[in-house]
């Protein structure tokens, strides 16, 4: 690993398809309470989950079609923006192991296919900057982004990347409204849906409401040491990345602002830490703005300090999840 920030699509994906079976094995074989997650609010997600309930080779197939489909969609944006200003495969491993390294739902598949949703609705946000008038790309952004709380309550929270990205990418204010009206109207339609069906109008989005401020913090000794290690490494990976960012004095502007808006994403991904309940829901849904950042100090900064550090992260990513199966 003279420089993993070059290494090749090879190595890479055997990498990643190693460390992906190990993730899905050692949550089938020895779960943890971190596990947990609930899609009890979540509309669709209770119907996404209950199709696969009956099936666990289905599941856990779902799961790696899934985490498959968001490092494509993640490396998309990475590569066709060239963002790091050359190409590199690194966000594919920080995905995998942002995703799939620390926790698997026990329900996983809605967490996940709401984590594809939020990826899809950023890529369309991007794809509008440096155009013209473009209502469609924003409304179908905004579109994807108000269908992920439907799966995952916890989701909403991303909503809010829709005005962010008319700001930041100089949209109008035609445009501001399209994007409002496009991440309202899957909520908007699910209540009608759910009154026409005898229930209450506002019952889907007082449910929702309670899956996100309900439940109990998990205390931070049950996660184990290894993949404490690991989530620190990460966290700092991303400050690392954040920091050259802002110092980005030799970076593209639209790479600047592309990536300004991903970091933002990730800002507000982690503030759903802040809320009660497991954490299982918020770590999938801010893995992909996640995998996006953190690549930028390590291709900014390609040192020995920064391929240990990477090799670190990586190993401490598989220690975790061979700890509860040694155990």
């Amino acid at each position: 690993m003279a420089d993993s920030g070059r290494q090749s699509f090879g190595l890479t994906a055997a990498l990643g398809v190693v460390l992906l079976l190990l993730f899905v094995y050692r949550a089938e074989i020895a779960p943890i309470a971190a596990d947990a997650v609930s899609v009890a609010g979540a509309p669709l997600g209770r119907v996404v989950d209950g199709w696969f309930a009956d099936s666990l080779w289905l599941t856990q197939l779902a799961v790696i079609l899934l985490a498959v489909v968001n490092v494509m969609v993640v490396m998309m944006i990475a590569t066709r923006y060239m963002l790091y200003g050359v190409r590199s495969f690194k966000p594919v491993l920080f995905y995998l192991v942002a995703a799939c390294g620390l926790v698997i739902p026990a329900a996983p598949v809605s967490v996940y296919l709401a984590g594809l949703l939020i990826v899809m609705g950023m890529t369309s946000l991007v794809s509008c900057f440096k155009r013209g008038f473009a209502p469609d790309t924003v409304f179908r952004g905004a579109l994807l982004l108000g269908m992920a709380p439907l799966l995952l309550a916890q989701a909403a929270v991303y909503i809010v990347l829709v005005p962010l990205a008319v700001g930041i990418f100089l949209r109008s204010g035609r445009e501001l409204v399209v994007g409002v009206v496009g991440a309202l109207l899957p909520a908007a339609v699910c209540c009608y849906v759910w009154w026409w069906t005898g229930g209450g109008f506002l019952e889907p989005l007082q449910a929702m409401w309670t899956a996100v401020t309900g439940g109990e913090r998990m205390p931070v000794g049950e996660w184990g040491i290894p993949r404490l290690v690991c989530m620190g490494l990460g966290v700092l990976a991303a400050l690392f990345s954040a920091v050259t960012l802002i110092s980005g004095k030799v970076m593209r502007y639209r790479s600047r602002k592309i990536l300004t808006f991903i970091a933002l994403a990730f800002l507000f991904g982690m503030g759903l830490f802040a809320l009660p309940g497991p954490p299982a829901a918020a770590i999938p849904l801010v893995a992909a703005p996640f995998a996006i950042l953190a690549p930028l100090w390590f291709m900014r900064r390609r040192t020995r300090f920064s391929t240990l550090f990477f090799a670190i992260y990586i190993l401490s990513a598989a220690a975790a999840n061979l700890w509860p199966l040694l155990g």
